[in-house]
C-alpha cells in the first residue's frame, strides 16, 4: 500500500547511488512515498523534491535498501564530507565506495546536533518520528529492525537448505508433515536433530 508524506522547507539526505556517501538536498517542498511499485520491488520509495529557485521537480526511486532522513531547515546538518585531501594537494574520497562509515559518520553527526527527523528510513526500514523518540532511540530501533529482517532471512535460507533446497515462499509444502519442518527448522537453527 503507497502512503505519502509531504514536506515543506526541508532538508532531505540520501545516499548516493554511485558512491555510497550522504548526501544533502535542499527543498521547498518535497513528498516522499513508501511501498511504490518499480521494477522487481513492491515497497520501492519514491523521493520527489523541488529545489529551492526551481520550478520543476526532481525525483529518484530507492530500492534496495533504501536510506533517507528528512529533517527542518533548522535541524539540518552540513553534508558530511566525502573527500580528504592528500599530501599533493589532490583530493581523495575518504572511506571506499560505499562503506558503511560514511553513514555512520552521518548519523553520529546527527545524534551530536540533537537533530529529530521528520521522515527517517535506514536499509529499508521505516521509523515513525511521531512517537517522540529522539535519534539515538530510533538509531537502536532501526539497527534491531534490520537485525531482526536479517535474523529471518538467515532462518529461512537455513529451513530452506535443510528442506532440500525445496524454496519456501509460494511453494506447496503440503507432501512435508509438520513433524518433518519443525525438525528441519531446529536443526537448521540450533544444530540440534529431535528424536
Amino acid at each position: 500500500m503507497q502512503e505519502t508524506k509531504a514536506f515543506t522547507n526541508v532538508v532531505i539526505y540520501l545516499v548516493n547511488q554511485l558512491m555510497g556517501n550522504v548526501q544533502r538536498v535542499d527543498a521547498k517542498e518535497a513528498r516522499v512515498t513508501t511501498g511504490v511499485r518499480y521494477a522487481q520491488y513492491t515497497d520501492a520509495v519514491q523521493v520527489e523534491w523541488i529545489e529551492p529557485r526551481k520550478r520543476n521537480w526532481s525525483r529518484i526511486i530507492l530500492t534496495f535498501q533504501p536510506f533517507i532522513f528528512v529533517l527542518t531547515k533548522a535541524a539540518a546538518v552540513p553534508q558530511p564530507s566525502s573527500l580528504v585531501p592528500e599530501s599533493n594537494g589532490c583530493m581523495r574520497s575518504k572511506y571506499p565506495s560505499h562503506d558503511a562509515r560514511y553513514i555512520s559518520d552521518f548519523l553520529a553527526t546527527l545524534k551530536q546536533a540533537g537533530a529529530k527527523p521528520l521522515f527517517a528510513m535506514k536499509d529499508g526500514v521505516f521509523f515513525s518520528p511521531e512517537s517522540g523518540l529522539d535519534l539515538a532511540e530510533i538509531e537502536a530501533a532501526l539497527d534491531l529492525a534490520q537485525r531482526a529482517q536479517q535474523a529471518y532471512w538467515d532462518a529461512k535460507r537455513d529451513l530452506e537448505k535443510a528442506l532440500g533446497g525445496v524454496e519456501i515462499d509460494g511453494a506447496d509444502l503440503s507432501h512435508f508433515d509438520v513433524e518433518s519442518i519443525v525438525e528441519a527448522f531446529s536443526a537448521a537453527t540450533t544444530g540440534e536433530v529431535r528424536s
